[in-house]
């Protein structure tokens, strides 16, 4: 479930980098646990490294919100790749 979720942040934070329309698709990632997810709520942030013509590298974490504040839980590399709309 984290890494969906961190995998989703980051996919979402590549498509800011495509053209309208396009559509994007995880080539690969690599996940790294920290923490276990305790806690009330999970937050996912994605951010791009580095937009080239056609793959996407980016970096994303999760932190669980806790009573004495959010705790890291994962680290994630991801690369992407744009896909033009279908037709």
């Amino acid at each position: 479930m984290v890494t969906t979720l961190v995998d989703t942040a980051c996919g979402y934070a590549a498509l800011t980098r495509m053209p309208a329309g396009h559509e994007v698709l995880t080539v690969e990632f690599k996940a790294n646990f920290v923490a276990p997810a305790h806690g009330d709520t999970l937050i996912a942030t994605g951010r791009v490294m580095k937009a080239g013509r056609t793959i996407t590298v980016c970096q994303g974490e999760v932190h669980a919100r806790q009573a004495g504040g959010q705790v890291l839980v994962a680290l994630l590399q991801a690369t992407m790749i744009g896909r033009p709309p279908a037709g």
